[in-house]
């Protein structure tokens, strides 16, 4: 029912010319969204780097094709009952921007207006930084039982990140002092990937974990007066952070240093005790904003399964009840 028109034929594109008198060219889009057909399509075409789907291939294509007026009936239901879960999609997209923002607005308070009795200093006061060591690659592998620390394990918002896969190993000698302790705290120097530059993680306490070049180690000056979970809250604060990538060097990867970070400022409660008790509040903040953005990441995926139930439904013959259920689960997300 479909020809080509080549005069729209050009850099991968390819135009159709469809008969209004047989088919709605809203309708066949709809199809092409369909999981049904997009699979389909997928299987029809080929490729080594790209894919690309032929004329030839595409002809022999067998879709349902209802009286234009149920054509039109279809096409009217599926843009209203998609349009709201748009909608909802895009509130939800929304709402999940927010919930990981929270945490970091939250800590931005407390350091930009601490209590009155918080010492006020400079980062280099209060600690110094340790470069890592350049383990030779010649000793990286995929699997072992020391952990090749990498800013790819740093999270933007900080914490530590489980590469799966990805994950690096050391097999070889590990020169002494170089070897991580659970609890210890380490910043990104480099900024392989945007948001990355001064992000803090806090060692896991189980496993090895070794402190690779790029790393920076936080080192107290006094250890009475240092809770390291404290500080890993203040270099998440927006304020660290933009002080850290405007004194940074380079222009295609960015770089700091420990001399260029000790003169930031911070403030902080002297007694560990108090620093404890901040460092686990805003770690329940954190962790609040987490869960929340766990769930309404689950509501954005069960809204993607519900527009393609939908997609099923419209050409399989079971489009009314499947509309009803959809706009109802749209509502509530």
């Amino acid at each position: 029912i479909i020809d080509t028109n080549d005069d729209y034929a050009f850099g991968g594109f390819m135009g159709l010319l469809v008969p209004s008198a047989l088919v709605l060219p809203r309708y066949l889009y709809w199809i092409t969204q369909s999981d049904l057909y997009r699979d389909h399509l997928r299987q029809l075409s080929d490729g080594m780097n790209i894919n690309n789907l032929k004329w030839k291939e595409l002809a022999q294509l067998v879709v349902p094709l209802p009286p234009l007026a149920e054509q039109k009936r279809i096409v009217a239901i599926l843009d209203e009952a998609l349009e709201a879960i748009e909608r909802a999609e895009e509130c939800l997209a929304t709402a999940i921007d927010d919930s990981a923002a929270l945490a970091s607005v939250r800590v931005d308070e407390v350091f930009a207006d601490p209590p009155e009795h918080w010492v006020p200093c400079t980062v280099g006061d209060v600690m110094q930084f340790k470069h890592g060591f350049a383990f030779k690659s010649e000793w990286f592998a995929d699997h072992g039982d020391k952990v090749l620390l990498t800013p790819g394990n740093y999270f933007e918002s900080g914490g530590y990140r489980d590469r799966g896969p990805k994950q690096k190993y050391y097999t070889g000698d590990v020169p002494a002092g170089f070897t991580l302790s659970g609890g210890d705290l380490v910043l990104a120097m480099t900024e392989q990937a945007p948001g990355l530059l001064g992000a803090p993680l806090l060692v896991p306490q189980d496993g090895i974990y070794l402190h690779n070049q790029r790393l920076g180690l936080a080192q107290p000056q006094n250890p009475e007066r240092w809770h390291a979970p404290f500080f890993f809250h203040f270099f998440n604060t927006n304020t660290f952070r933009a002080g850290v990538y405007r004194d940074a060097s380079g222009v295609k990867v960015r770089h700091t240093s420990p001399k260029k970070m000790a003169v930031l400022p911070v403030a902080f409660p002297e007694s560990i005790a108090e620093q404890r008790d901040w460092a686990e509040r805003l770690f329940d903040v954190r962790e609040s904003c987490e869960q929340l953005g766990r769930m309404l990441r689950k509501k954005a995926a069960r809204l993607v399964s519900l527009r393609q139930s939908l997609l099923t439904a419209a050409f399989s013959g079971e489009l009314g009840e499947t509309v009803s259920a959809i706009e109802r689960e749209a509502a509530i997300a």
